[in-house]
């Protein structure tokens, strides 16, 4: 009976070491993604590897809700931060990220008490301060019926042009 226990104790730690290895893996090959800007590839890995580990991991939740805001997918990154910002204590940029998110997703309101929330939080950092009142000025302004967009087919052309130099009387697109 003695060894049997012992066999399965033996047989558990080696799963556990086994699972718990791959799991850092994957964090930690997300965490290279998206140090180099490999939000798409970040994301698949921080889903999987957050399903298994503490949902107070709040530092690759935030970073899977920046990857979701750089890839564009404003839903999912409004659900990310939503749930971080009702954690006590949690990184006051959580506030800005989802005044940005809500901005983006037409919540024009809940963006406004994010910033204000984060101005309070950062009073150093302008941003959050910048953000408010920008906010409340396109609130006001919702209706921009006094901006008028054009084609300038002049110069626009349906190829890429970057870096635009001025060449003798003219203009080069490189």
């Amino acid at each position: 009976m003695f060894k049997i226990r012992h066999i399965y104790r033996i047989v558990f730690l080696i799963v556990a070491f086994f699972i718990g290895g791959q799991l850092f893996s994957q964090l930690k090959r997300a965490d290279e993604y998206f140090k180099y800007f490999e939000y798409a590839k970040a994301i698949p890995l921080y889903e999987k590897s957050l399903k298994k580990i503490d949902a107070k991991d709040t530092l690759h939740l935030i970073r899977l809700g920046v990857s979701y805001m750089r890839t564009n997918e404003y839903v999912k990154a409004e659900k990310i931060f939503e749930g971080l910002v009702k954690i006590k204590g949690v990184n006051p940029y959580c506030y800005l990220y989802y005044g940005e998110v809500l901005h983006v997703n037409q919540k024009i309101d809940e963006a406004k008490t994010q910033f204000k929330l984060y101005a309070e939080s950062r009073p150093f950092d302008q941003r959050g301060k910048e953000l408010y009142t920008t906010t409340e000025k396109y609130h006001r302004n919702d209706t921009l019926n006094w901006v008028k967009v054009w084609n300038f087919d002049k110069v626009n052309t349906p190829y890429s042009e970057f870096s635009p130099i001025l060449y003798k009387n003219g203009m080069v697109f490189t």
